[in-house]
């Protein structure tokens, strides 16, 4: 979309379509885990990430890949959020989570 719109004249418009998209599939994520179906609520999670960038999704997102037990992305996932900033996980209190580095 941006790339198409190089006068900036949609900006707007595009960015409310991004949002769109952002919430459409964050919300779909939502369900997928709440269904308990680990593996596509990874893949809705990760889109959203890849369209937001924001700490939201990047924890849902390492939560899922825990859950699937791709621990080595759960893992980079977790240093990433801490590279971000994030001190405190909010939803992932009794889910095991390996040791990160420069991490209490």
């Amino acid at each position: 979309g941006k790339e198409l719109d190089t006068k900036g004249r949609f900006e707007t418009e595009i960015n409310q379509g991004y949002r769109n998209l952002y919430a459409a599939l964050f919300q779909k994520g939502i369900d997928f885990f709440n269904n308990q179906d680990w593996p596509t609520d990874y893949l809705y999670f990760y889109k959203t990430y890849d369209i937001g960038q924001d700490t939201n999704a990047l924890e849902n997102l390492a939560l899922t890949a825990k859950l699937t037990e791709q621990n080595d992305k759960a893992h980079l996932h977790y240093e990433e959020l801490i590279a971000k900033g994030v001190k405190k996980f909010q939803v992932f209190y009794t889910i095991p989570i390996p040791p990160v580095p420069g991490f209490r």
